[in-house]
């Protein structure tokens, strides 16, 4: 009776093997399977962050800043096999594994369905129609939907805080959320308006534990591949601060010195840049 119960166990653990392989080689692929079984990034966990206290918070300074797709070191987020934009918009759209928020308050009572975000960018374009091919002057109006696509995504702005902690005198920059960019359409003109954040989407509280198991394609070695989580986390992007916090809450472009000239604007963002690290390079003696 013991060797038959024994017999059972072993075929059911057996069974149960086979069902787990079934359903991890029925997951999708990035690209057609190779020699050897790639496992490292699909099982990886997310690092958290070490523990920062209040009363050891010397300095602390909120950043803005954007992340333009179109630039060299930033082309690896628009992976055609992987993009971050796809990523993104099917997880708060189809899979519901990201809440999109209305604001960088990122306040629970206010966030967008994944009906909202698919009006987000959407329009309906009035075209006339000539239903009678003998009659090129008779046409009467029709409205289509536009749908947006979003490979239109091109850029990223990133939230996040400067904090120096004393006890460890170490410069923490860490991540608070990221807002893909969009051009919204005015009616049925198909005028695009000025860029602006889509959404907002919390980094480490939800962002992260999606990004840790996503590629980005190396174009060194394809058996080094880092993650969406390495890429933000060991800050390997190229970016121009738009706004730091002040008085006023106003992002650079929007001071009445900024207003006309765009390039003004980004060199002081560039100073910005220079005085974060003047501060802490300055607080280390040599």
């Amino acid at each position: 009776m013991k060797k038959v119960i024994l017999t059972l166990l072993v075929l059911i653990a057996i069974f149960a093997q086979y069902n787990l392989n079934a359903q991890q080689a029925q997951k999708p692929l990035y690209e057609t399977p190779g020699t050897f079984p790639k496992e490292a990034n699909s099982e990886r966990k997310v690092v958290p962050w070490p523990y920062l206290r209040e009363a050891d918070v010397m300095y602390s300074r909120r950043i803005e800043r954007v992340i333009d797709t179109r630039e060299k070191i930033n082309l690896c987020l628009k992976w055609p096999k992987n993009p971050l934009y796809n990523i993104i918009y099917r997880a708060v759209t189809e899979k519901g594994t990201l809440t999109a928020y209305k604001s960088d308050s990122l306040d629970q009572g206010s966030f967008y369905t994944p009906e909202d975000i698919l009006k987000l960018g959407s329009y309906d374009k009035n075209i006339q129609v000539y239903p009678d091919p003998n009659d090129p002057y008779y046409a009467i109006d029709s409205v289509i939907p536009v749908r947006f696509k979003p490979e239109e995504i091109r850029k990223y702005k990133l939230i996040e805080e400067w904090d120096f902690d004393r006890n460890t005198s170490e410069m923490y920059v860490r991540i608070l959320a990221i807002a893909p960019m969009y051009r919204p359409v005015a009616g049925s003109t198909g005028i695009e308006l000025p860029e602006q954040e889509m959404f907002y989407i919390k980094y480490n509280d939800d962002a992260r534990k999606l990004f840790v198991n996503e590629e980005l394609f190396n174009r060194f070695n394809d058996a080094g591949r880092l993650t969406v989580d390495d890429f933000f986390e060991q800050r390997l992007f190229n970016s121009y601060i738009t706004k730091e916090s002040n008085q006023f809450d106003l992002a650079i472009r929007q001071f009445e010195e900024f207003k006309v000239d765009p390039y003004e604007a980004l060199l002081q963002g560039e100073e910005i840049k220079g005085k974060l690290f003047e501060f802490e390079h300055d607080l280390w003696e040599y």
